[in-house]
């Protein structure tokens, strides 16, 4: 299992940013968006979450997938 560590943030605080682009979400998305940020703020080394939403797996295949495609696009 892949283990983001401090790169959790960056992918925590990207998630609710591309949801905010639509109207009438981004104050949901704002909000959302503070409690990573408070957590930076804390200096907290990593992204917090509830015990039932960090027991569950985040598959990665299809993310590295699209990274390779990605990186490959931009060379």
């Amino acid at each position: 299992m892949l283990n983001l560590h401090t790169r959790g943030f960056g992918l925590i605080l990207l998630l609710p940013a591309i949801v905010a682009i639509a109207p009438g979400v981004s104050i949901v998305a704002g909000l959302l968006l503070m409690i990573p940020a408070f957590q930076m703020v804390a200096g907290k080394p990593a992204p917090v979450f509830p015990r039932r939403i960090a027991v569950r797996p985040l598959p990665t295949q299809h993310d590295s997938a699209a990274a390779n495609r990605a990186g490959a696009e931009a060379s």
